[in-house]
C-alpha cells in the first residue's frame, strides 16, 4: 500500500500544477486498509483542497463512520459491486463472500453519509435462473440508488466462472481463441 502522505502529495502536485478539480480512485477494495484510510481521509480534510473525488470498494470493506469520513473529506460519490440480488448466486456462483445484507447496510449508510451511490450488478451469471436475475434487478430497486450499472456476464477463460459456465452449458468456447 502507498501511504496516506504519498497520496496526498501526489494530489497536491495534480492541484498545484495541473488544476485538477476532481478525481477517480480506480480500485475495486479502495477501503480495504481502514487505518490507512481514515488517515487518508483526516489528512486530505486537514489540505482543504478544493477537490472532489470517488472510489470503488466492496460492501463489506465500510462503515458510516468511515463514509461520513470520506465525505468530509471531499468525497462525492462511492461505487460498490453487488453483482446479484440472490444469495445462493452470490455464495455458489460468484463466491465473493459478502451478504446482501451487507449490501443494503453499506448503502444505507452511505446515503446517511451524503453519498451519490453507485451500484454494479452483473446479469447471466452462469448457472442463474431467470428467476434469480429478476430478483437482482428487484433487489438493485429496493436498494434506492442514484446509479446502477447491470452487465452481460462474461467469463475470462481458465476462471472458474468459466468452467461453471461451460458445465451449465452457458457457453461454448473454452480459450481466448473461441
Amino acid at each position: 500500500f502507498r501511504s496516506a502522505e504519498n497520496i496526498i502529495a501526489e494530489i497536491e502536485l495534480l492541484v498545484k500544477d495541473y488544476g485538477i478539480k476532481g478525481m477517480n480512485f480506480i480500485d475495486d477494495t479502495f477501503t480495504i486498509n481502514k487505518k490507512l484510510i481514515f488517515d487518508f481521509c483526516d489528512s486530505l480534510a486537514g489540505k482543504k483542497l478544493d477537490v472532489q473525488w470517488a472510489c470503488h470498494t466492496r460492501v463489506s470493506n465500510v462503515s458510516l463512520e468511515m463514509l461520513k469520513k470520506m465525505k468530509a473529506a471531499g468525497c462525492t460519490c462511492v461505487g460498490m459491486g453487488v453483482e446479484s440480488g440472490n444469495q445462493f448466486v452470490l455464495d455458489n456462483y460468484i463466491k465473493k463472500g459478502i451478504t446482501l445484507g451487507q449490501a443494503v447496510n453499506a448503502f444505507k449508510w452511505a446515503k446517511q453519509a451524503g453519498l451519490i451511490t453507485d451500484a454494479y450488478f452483473m446479469i447471466g451469471i452462469p448457472g442463474e435462473t431467470k428467476a434469480q436475475m429478476r430478483e437482482t434487478i428487484d433487489f438493485a430497486k429496493k436498494l434506492d440508488l442514484d446509479v446502477v450499472n447491470f452487465s452481460i456476464t462474461r467469463p475470462m477463460p481458465k476462471t472458474e466462472m468459466m468452467e461453471i459456465a461451460l458445465k451449465h452449458g452457458s457457453i461454448s468456447a473454452k480459450d481466448w481463441d473461441d
